[in-house]
């Protein structure tokens, strides 16, 4: 029987459809309302000034994982959504794609190691400097 079968036999007879898995961090106390009082702030601004918004620096970031982190795609085929989110640590170790754009500007890609030896050097040289 192909692949393709076997799908649409999940699919149309069985009822069964992939659902992936939420990553999420885990918030502190007081994260939440943090992160409201953000966007709220951001609308009011918004609210002002529409232009506003194109003085930001935008910026995305991926992470490519070194300690195997589960791949979340099509892993679970429950006849429900059974709104499922896995909970990561905040910190693993990773590779991180970084790029940023403004309403003028495309920045382009870096990539970044980071690690807490590396976080407690550049806090170790940062206080050094005179600034």
């Amino acid at each position: 029987m192909t692949y393709s079968t076997v799908r649409q036999v999940r699919r149309r007879i069985l009822c069964y459809f992939p659902y992936e898995f939420q990553s999420v961090h885990q918030l502190s106390d007081g994260e939440a309302e943090v992160r409201e009082t953000f966007a709220l702030q951001f609308l009011a601004r918004m609210a002002v000034n529409e232009a506003w918004s194109w003085n930001i620096l935008w910026s995305d970031e991926a992470h490519f994982f070194l300690n195997c982190q589960l791949n979340t795609h099509n892993c679970i085929w429950p006849i429900e959504n059974p709104h499922a989110i896995h909970q990561v640590f905040l910190h693993p170790a990773k590779v991180t794609v970084w790029d940023g754009f403004t309403a003028k500007l495309v920045i382009r890609p870096y990539f970044l190691t980071v690690d807490s030896n590396r976080v407690c050097n550049l806090l170790r040289y940062s206080k050094r400097t005179p600034g």
